[in-house]
């Protein structure tokens, strides 16, 4: 059996940050809970994160998100935030397109050059 980490990321304004995930990301609510406070788990494409309002949780994370393709996911974000910076090569064999959600974590969409098929 092999363990699974799920990242527990802070929510300042809960609507805000659940649409952030939802409607720009394109994460899906699997399921929220909503009893004295807000918690959720979203996924997407084999990514499971938890969001939470608990102001115990602490402040702004940065948190690597590996996917197949960064540039794949970075096209429709772009579409819909023309101010987003495109994915970069970086020294440690990445590409990679960084994010700030409305809590102020930063989110980095990752792939390694070395999966990346490029014509």
């Amino acid at each position: 059996m092999t363990g699974t980490v799920i990242p527990v990321i802070p929510a300042r304004n809960w609507a805000e940050s659940l649409s952030y995930y939802t409607d720009f990301l394109g994460f899906r609510a699997d399921w929220i809970w909503d009893k004295a406070g807000h918690f959720a788990q979203l996924s997407r494409a084999g990514l499971k994160l938890y969001l939470s309002d608990d102001e115990h949780i602490g402040g702004p994370q940065r948190i690597y998100l590996y996917v197949p393709d960064v540039d794949a996911w970075y096209l429709p974000l772009s579409a819909a935030d023309p101010t987003l910076a495109p994915p970069v090569n970086t020294a440690w064999r990445n590409r990679e397109c960084t994010l700030t959600d409305p809590a102020g974590n930063t989110l980095v969409l990752a792939t390694p050059v070395s999966r990346l098929r490029r014509t």
